[in-house]
């Protein structure tokens, strides 16, 4: 969340993802939370244990908006 924050500082157009999945946390730092509040990011905690099985369900999402 900082990298994305201070990628952000000093440019006319912030390129900024559309959701920052957080994988294999322990726990979650309210300066993260807080970071992702104050740059509209949604921001989700995973606990999918393998990389290829959390992009395999990513990939099958489908919102129901």
């Amino acid at each position: 969340m900082v990298a994305i924050k201070a990628s952000q500082i000093g440019t006319s157009v912030a390129v900024k993802p559309a959701v920052v999945i957080l994988q294999g946390i322990k726990e979650l730092d309210p300066i993260a939370v807080s970071i992702a509040d104050s740059i509209h990011i949604p921001l989700c905690v995973s606990e999918i244990s393998s990389t290829e099985e959390l992009v395999r369900e990513i990939r099958l999402f489908d919102p129901q908006i």
